[in-house]
């Protein structure tokens, strides 16, 4: 009966100051992630190589390590906390697929945050907290299985505006939802008020 729910949180301000202001020449879908949860990217594997079959487009895997992927032609690029920021804000798409189980629902949806307060529309599975974070459509897309991967993939590949657009309301999710100013003091006190309670 005492229950505090305090979300994952991004300093934007810290976002913008390091985002890049140019983009990469051809359109870039990009993860970010560590080499164990690189595994997630076998969900897609399939439709990212038949989007580089469709489209001139490239694929920049974040922090994969020594994992590799077959058959697909992507940039395995070396996580660095100097320069995730500028490396996801230079790309046109950011991507967080998931598996449908008990370890994924415990997930907190940071990649999508990360994108958003980037500037950069997101793509991801509609498990657990993703379907709280992104509104299907509005602020970014939710892909059920491989098909919707490949058309919303496409959607965004061509329509600048609804890169844009995603970008913007993105933008404003995190700032409104996630901001980490918005719940320092709620954080704080929360902590006061339990060792008021204990004394």
């Amino acid at each position: 009966n005492n229950i505090k729910v305090i979300p994952t949180t991004l300093d934007t301000n810290y976002y913008k100051k390091n985002t890049s202001k140019i983009k990469y020449k051809k359109i870039t879908i990009v993860w970010i992630g560590t080499p164990s949860t690189s595994i997630y990217l076998n969900i897609v594997k399939k439709t990212l190589k038949k989007i580089t079959e469709k489209y001139e487009v490239n694929i920049n895997l974040i922090g994969i390590g020594e994992n590799k992927f077959e058959n697909l032609d992507y940039k395995n690029i070396e996580w660095s906390e100097n320069t995730e920021i500028q490396e996801l804000s230079s790309s046109h798409i950011g991507i967080m697929p998931l598996e449908n189980d008990h370890w994924s629902l415990g997930k907190c949806g940071f990649k999508i945050l990360q994108y958003m307060a980037s500037g950069v529309p997101v793509i991801a599975s509609p498990v657990g907290v993703n379907r709280l974070i992104i509104s299907d459509e509005y602020n970014g897309f939710l892909a059920n299985n491989e098909k919707e991967w490949f058309i919303k993939l496409s959607k965004l590949i061509e329509d600048e505006n609804l890169r844009n657009k995603f970008s913007e309301r993105g933008l404003i999710s995190v700032k409104n939802s996630f901001e980490v100013n918005n719940f320092k003091k709620l954080f704080l006190n929360d902590f006061l008020n339990l060792k008021k309670n204990n004394n």
